[in-house]
């Protein structure tokens, strides 16, 4: 599928048929391999356009290379907002139900925040709305406003709500660091948090990274006998890796790392993983599982570093370590001889993982 003038990273929505969302590259362009007979009802959906819905069906394709060329529609009274959390500004808020009323057409819109925290929704000229935001974790916010003749947007562009159960500051700009609580991990939400350090439950003392609080919430992650002290919880994997970075550089935590909190793992003990900071050099892309699990990479590990990177439902293992292309291509030759036919070069470009021609 290809979008004209070039719209990258829209969603294709296959649950009707039981398959996942999936998302295009950067050149508008997503493809898929399927087997005659496959017919489905999708969606094509990005942030400012209006939905696409579409029947792919494999025996109306006429050409052999069995394409469509899919083309959208902007829309111009299409606004995006973004959530947060009012403590920890750099923690966005996803699953909260955005409910948005329209008090002069008496219409409602509801939608949910994405894993950036953002929404969007329909505004008109001239006219008076009520938004009410909610989340299991967080007191709910009420808020009215008016439109004028020109639009903006200005009233969506950012919102916060404040968690429940957490003790405030006086000045009510954060929360109490040295107060010792069960953290509570935001089930159902995929963050990244920075472990400062591991140590004995008996032995710790959370007074001691106060000095921490500038970067976002401190807490504790007992595990058993260990307890693990942590800052934040990010939503945006960019943002976690900058503040990481600060730690370590600027208060001298060097092994500091970043974590990644995974509800969907069945699995408790795997819900929470260590992850390498990307790197400026190649990888080989292995392959992309709903199930993790079934990886297997005994075979593959003398190769490179075993990683992996969250794309929607899929999680996609890499073999990392790799500065010289030729080399990385010639790991990519091992692993598929290894049993990863699918396997391929792939590097960073901005957020983005993309394949590296042969």
């Amino acid at each position: 599928m290809k979008t004209k003038g070039n719209i990258p990273f829209f969603t294709i929505d296959f649950t009707s048929c039981g398959h996942p969302v999936y998302e295009s590259n950067k050149e508008g362009v997503f493809s898929m391999e399927t087997v005659e007979g496959f017919a489905c009802f999708i969606r094509i959906a990005k942030r400012g356009y209006a939905n696409l819905d579409l029947l792919v069906d494999y025996e109306e394709i006429p050409d052999d290379g069995k394409t469509y060329n899919v083309f959208l529609s902007r829309s111009p009274n299409y606004f995006s907002g973004h959530l947060r959390d009012t403590v920890d500004g750099n923690l966005y808020l996803a699953g909260a139900s955005v409910e948005l009323r329209s008090i002069t057409a008496d219409q409602v819109q509801r939608v949910e925040t994405n894993a950036q925290g953002e929404f969007s929704v329909y505004l008109t000229p001239n006219s008076s709305y009520q938004i009410r935001i909610s989340h299991p974790d967080y007191h709910s916010l009420t808020q009215d406003f008016q439109t004028g003749m020109r639009l903006d947007g200005q009233e969506m562009k950012r919102f916060y709500l404040n968690r429940i159960g957490h003790k405030k500051i006086p000045s009510g700009l954060g929360t109490e660091v040295g107060v010792e609580r069960k953290h509570k991990k935001l089930e159902g939400i995929n963050y990244y948090s920075i472990q400062i350090i591991a140590q004995s439950s008996a032995t710790l003392k959370l007074e001691k990274y106060e000095k921490l609080s500038g970067y976002g919430e401190i807490y504790v992650d007992a595990d058993e006998s260990i307890s693990k002290i942590k800052v934040g919880k990010f939503f945006d994997r960019k943002t976690a890796e900058k503040v990481l970075q600060q730690i370590r550089d600027k208060e001298g935590y060097h092994d500091a790392f970043l974590t990644q909190y995974l509800p969907a793992n069945k699995n408790r003990r795997e819900r929470e993983r260590r992850i390498l900071i990307r790197e400026s050099g190649y990888m080989v892309r292995l392959a992309s599982y709903l199930n993790p699990t079934l990886f297997d990479g005994s075979k593959i590990e003398h190769l490179g570093t075993v990683t992996s990177v969250q794309k929607n439902e899929w999680t996609i293992m890499l073999l990392q370590g790799f500065e010289e292309l030729d080399t990385a291509r010639s790991a990519a030759e091992q692993v598929q001889s290894l049993g990863f036919k699918s396997a391929y070069v792939v590097r960073y470009e901005g957020s983005h993982l993309v394949k590296v021609p042969l």
